[in-house]
């Protein structure tokens, strides 16, 4: 698979890694990046099964989902291949209590 970018991004644009050790690599040096914490799994699909999240969710180019207990919660809704960030913000911000 050929590499893609998304528009106003920090990192570029990569090559499709199609080893699921080189993608979990990817995935880490994602992490480091945007200073995830140890409170946010980072999931890989494997392109050696086939990708099956790719196959059942067509998360890309852009989509985020909320994955919880194994149960998907949220699935943002892209508008003209951008977020706003401001859905799901809320959307944990209410799930999680933050406010209170």
């Amino acid at each position: 698979r050929s590499s893609w970018c998304m528009p106003n991004n920090d990192v570029g644009s990569v090559e499709q890694p199609q080893v699921l050790s080189k993608r979990m690599a990817l995935a880490q040096i994602f992490v480091e990046t945007f200073g995830l914490g140890p409170e946010m799994s980072v999931l890989v699909d494997d392109p050696e099964l086939g990708n099956p999240f790719e196959s059942a969710y067509a998360p890309w180019p852009i989509r985020i989902y909320v994955i919880e207990n194994g149960v998907m919660k949220f699935i943002s809704e892209p508008t003209d291949c951008a977020h706003d960030m401001t859905e799901l913000r809320t959307w944990l911000e209410q799930r999680h209590d933050v406010n209170s």
